[in-house]
């Protein structure tokens, strides 16, 4: 397991992800940013205009960790989903197919 490291909690993976509607309607007060709703499938993605989780305070630290989605519970863990910071190589060919979807939601909102 060579691509596998600890992560090193720079934040930098903690952009906007669908959550599921109870979790979102649950923690919402805690988001520490100001957001747009986005829906997909039957989740709320709230988008940010810089593109960074709401939950995500200025320590970089999760205000939901124990109930994060599974998305960022895997991002770093498993090949399909590196780390830029801990495996660069990797990561490259996925980091230009988010920035193109982070890209296309942003154009969408703002």
């Amino acid at each position: 397991m060579d691509w596998f490291k600890i992560c090193e909690g720079c934040g930098e993976c903690c952009g906007a992800v669908p959550l599921p509607r109870i979790i979102f309607t649950k923690y919402k007060h805690l988001g520490e940013r100001k957001y747009q709703i986005k829906h997909f499938n039957d989740e709320i993605v709230p988008v940010t205009e810089d593109m960074v989780c709401i939950f995500l305070d200025k320590n970089k630290r999760c205000k939901i960790y124990i109930h994060r989605p599974k998305v960022c519970r895997d991002f770093g863990v498993i090949p399909a989903l590196p780390c830029k910071k801990i495996n660069p190589e990797a990561s490259l060919a996925k980091q230009k197919e988010i920035d193109r979807m982070l890209k296309e939601v942003n154009n969408e909102v703002f």
